[in-house]
């Protein structure tokens, strides 16, 4: 520390309660008037920071690092739970990278010293010096030995040296077997992103290993160190020696779990807890662990029987209650993920990432508006969550708000420049909003990114394919399908593409691979039933479309188009059966309501005819087509009057609408109205393109001797 320099404090302390939190800032308060520069999150992580980088920042750059302790705050770093659990990774890095213990200050605030389920002091802190802050009424005298501390200016000082006695030498001297605070009782995965050291310190080098064969100790220190290098396979090595000196030693079994664990082999790793256990079966740290191996392996319900466990054991055990939330989210149970998300948050409050798996519980469950709510805490406690920014952009699309979506989705790509999921994400925004261009452009960074990737020609051509510009849209879903042979969605996209350009034999032969591919794709079975129906292929588009019936009964799009077919054939009855269906899936389907009317008014039902078409009107009033074929079916029926009105308001919704004015032109000659009859033909002739309906209208003209 330099003498005109302040010295710099960090309080590390537990978020239990308001009344602890203040009692904290109270002491920081107190330093920083006794020239101590304290620095506390309280006052430095303002909302949106991150407070896992304050704290990192903080440990390295303090003088010292006050240890407020309580037995929450002991219970934390014992189970590494929340900033506490962080805070001990660093805390430990440090001391095996070489830093001074005389930096870490224990401050007894609540609970007791001494092992037991009121020890307030975490395992790595044991056995050193604290200062006793557990009675208010003694507060200044405590303030006061730690203002001391810092400013090393002890209380008392040591007498005057004096003159050396003569005294027998001892030749052996005992030593106590110890643990390495910070490593012995560690029970962090060692592949944490906490930067170690690089060299094994003195006590652990292998002129220390020849001096005490046979001491396990040595051994397991030695292979935490490794661990904590990476090197797993020496790590591994050194916990086997310990185990075979030490059959019971707990924590080398422990530790070479979690090194099996990060290294993929989790029989090996549920082997090591198991043993563990038997051990000592009271630590709910090596039943969550064990759980977490049952869960790599896929055995969801014995890792939430471990999870149940390690819960049991300690009630407030917040990664338990997480890490079973995964659990049951990756069962598809979203109800029992959010009850344990939302335990942990009670537990543990201000981690954003519980706050961000929560919200994909809700969104999974469709309430998007929660999800959104639980992502914008997890940006609010996080700002540059990037994770949290795009999968709050995923809700927002879900409920179309696509600005908001693609602003997020930038947000993210702010953050992490090279997140491709944000960009492919933010280029569907884009094309729903509209802009293809956009779309293209992200799509294009993509492929950038990640040239190999058939995803991105996918989405691009899809962009292109949208704006019309089929052959590069083609182009595209070639090379997708070169990157990725069995790429289904390649070939549905190119499909569509060739039947809108209206190759419609390539893209029955699309349809046809996705369908070997995925023989339950229901949407390949529609579309090359749309594909036959076009062709005029009748019957094969009706075998297409019973195909996805059968895979899928309640399809209402099957069911419609199944009906379309049908009528085209003239089998009405059958198209009616089908529109039917239809409508029950989807009481609101205008299509079935109006095509069914057709039926009906081809069978010479005008009646229901009529009500189909009065149902379309009431789903959609300012639709032309309900009022065009209702005007029909009522001039059928001889009832012009209504047919008139009928027509002339299609005419008002859809001015350039040939159709309604050709129908209310057969109206008026029907009525004998022909002056009015002759200019709707007129007005009909003028409007339609194609020539057959042109030749119609002409016809009608001469009927009536007009030019």
């Amino acid at each position: 520390m330099e003498p005109s320099k302040p010295p710099r404090v960090f309080i590390s302390y537990s978020w239990e309660s308001e009344d602890h939190k203040t009692w904290v800032r109270y002491l920081g308060e107190c330093l920083y008037r006794a020239g101590i520069e304290a620095r506390l999150d309280q006052w430095f992580v303002q909302p949106g920071e991150s407070f896992t980088a304050f704290m990192e920042q903080e440990v390295e750059a303090a003088d010292f690092v006050l240890v407020v302790c309580t037995p929450s705050y002991a219970h934390k770093s014992n189970t590494r739970q929340g900033g506490v659990g962080y805070e001990q990774q660093i805390v430990s890095g440090q001391l095996m990278s070489g830093t001074a213990r005389s930096k870490f200050i224990p401050i007894l605030r609540k609970g007791d010293y001494g092992r037991g389920p009121a020890c307030a002091i975490p395992t790595h802190f044991l056995g050193i010096a604290w200062i006793e802050f557990r009675d208010d009424m003694a507060f200044e005298e405590s303030l006061e030995d730690l203002i001391r501390v810092i400013f090393s200016k002890p209380r008392f000082a040591p007498p005057p040296l004096g003159a050396r006695p003569s005294l027998e030498t001892i030749t052996t001297t005992r030593l106590n077997r110890i643990r390495l605070t910070g490593v012995g009782e560690s029970r962090e995965h060692p592949d944490s992103n906490i930067e170690k050291g690089d060299s094994v310190k003195t006590y652990l080098k292998e002129a220390d290993i020849k001096l005490k064969p046979d001491d396990a100790e040595f051994y397991y220190n030695r292979g935490v160190a490794f661990a904590n290098k990476r090197d797993y396979d020496l790590a591994i090595a050194d916990y086997n020696r310990a185990i075979e000196i030490d059959p019971g030693d707990y924590f080398a079994y422990v530790d070479r779990g979690d090194v099996y664990s990060i290294k993929g082999d989790h029989d090996r790793a549920i082997a090591d807890y198991t043993k563990a256990i038997e051990i000592e079966p009271g630590d709910s740290y090596v039943y969550r662990a064990r759980g977490d191996a049952y869960s790599y392996k896929g055995d969801k319900e014995r890792a939430i029987a471990d999870y149940n466990r390690a819960i049991e054991i300690d009630p407030d055990h917040a990664s338990a209650y997480i890490d079973r939330g995964k659990a049951y989210s990756d069962k598809g149970d979203q109800d029992r993920a959010i009850a344990d998300y939302t335990k942990a948050i009670e537990i543990e409050q201000g981690e954003s990432y519980v706050y961000r798996a929560r919200g994909d519980e809700y969104y999974y469950k469709g309430d998007h508006d929660r999800a959104i709510a639980d992502y914008t805490k997890a940006i609010e406690i996080e700002l540059n969550d990037a994770d949290a920014h795009n999968n709050r952009g995923k809700a927002y699309f879900a409920k179309r708000d696509y600005n908001r979506a693609i602003a997020d989705y930038t947000k993210a790509i702010e953050i992490e420049p090279d997140d491709i999921g944000a960009y492919i994400n933010r280029g569907i925004a884009y094309i729903e909003n509209g802009d293809n261009d956009r779309a293209i452009a992200d799509y294009s960074r993509v492929i950038e990114l990640k040239p190999d990737d058939a995803t991105g020609y996918l989405d691009r051509g899809a962009a292109y394919s949208q704006k019309g510009d089929y052959d590069r849209a083609v182009v595209d879903f070639n090379r997708a399908i070169k990157l990725k042979p069995d790429f289904a969605t390649a070939y549905f996209n190119r499909g569509l593409t060739y039947n809108d350009k209206g190759d419609k034999e390539q893209a029955i032969a699309d349809y046809t691979k996705v369908i070997e591919i995925e023989p339950g794709d229901i949407g390949a079975y529609i579309n090359r039933g749309i594909a036959y129906f076009e062709k005029g292929d009748n019957d094969r588009a009706i075998a297409d479309y019973t195909k996805a019936i059968e895979l899928a009964p309640n399809d209402a799009d099957a069911h419609r188009n199944r009906g379309k077919a049908y009528l085209a054939k003239g089998d009405y009855n059958r198209a009616i059966a089908d529109y039917t269906n239809a409508i029950e899936i989807e009481p609101d389907d205008i299509g079935a309501y109006i095509n069914r009317g057709i039926a009906y008014f081809e069978n010479g039902d005008n009646d229901r005819a009529i009500a189909d078409y009065t149902k379309a009107i009431e789903i959609e009033p300012d639709g032309a087509t309900g009022y065009l074929n209702r005007g029909v079916a009522y001039g059928q029926k001889c009832d012009y009057d209504r047919a008139v009105v009928d027509f002339n308001r299609a005419i008002k919704l859809k001015p350039d609408g040939a159709a309604a004015y050709f129908n209310r032109g057969l109206t008026h000659s029907a009525k004998g109205n022909n002056d009015r009859a002759i200019t709707d033909f007129r007005k009909s002739f003028e409007l339609y393109t194609a020539p057959p309906d042109r030749e119609a209208a002409l016809r009608q003209l001469r009927r009536l001797g007009a030019e």
